[in-house]
């Protein structure tokens, strides 16, 4: 295994690691909130059938759905662009062992200044910090809930 030489340019993308984890962290836990108030509604709950139940310190959470269990978590990472977050979407399934493992669905990138994307790259924003990002819609995190149930059905 080979591993790369550390710079001077990627230890310039870790300088401010604690602050940049505790905004990325931030917008974890109003996503997972915004998430659950989506799934709790009338028509989601008849229609979907989605269980969100949320994990503390609540940028996590529990999924149960009609296509089985599924969890979300907020983990910390860097690459070029500097740190970011994955709130990472696992459904359970069985191996061919049939043992329980937890498989990856999809992803919601969160940015090192609290923005959320859909997906691993691309995507347009998605307003989770009403007070400091303000213009985005409630279609938005609907949209985003709905893509998070189909992510979960898909795989």
């Amino acid at each position: 295994m080979s591993f790369p030489i550390v710079t001077e340019q990627h230890h310039s993308k870790i300088r401010y690691l604690v602050r940049e984890s505790d905004l990325i962290f931030q917008s974890a836990r109003a996503l997972t909130a915004k998430l659950k108030g989506v799934f709790e509604r009338s028509h989601p709950q008849e229609y979907w059938g989605v269980s969100f139940d949320v994990r503390e310190p609540g940028h996590s959470a529990n999924i149960e759905t009609c296509f089985g269990v599924a969890r979300a978590s907020t983990t910390i990472h860097v690459n070029q662009d500097g740190v970011y977050g994955r709130y990472l979407i696992e459904k359970q399934k069985k191996d061919d062992r049939g043992e329980l493992v937890w498989s990856a669905v999809w992803i919601i990138r969160i940015t090192n200044e609290g923005v959320v994307y859909p997906g691993d790259s691309g995507g347009d924003p998605i307003d989770v910090r009403d007070s400091f990002f303000p213009g985005g819609s409630d279609n938005d995190i609907v949209g985003l809930a709905l893509s998070l149930l189909y992510s979960i059905g898909a795989n």
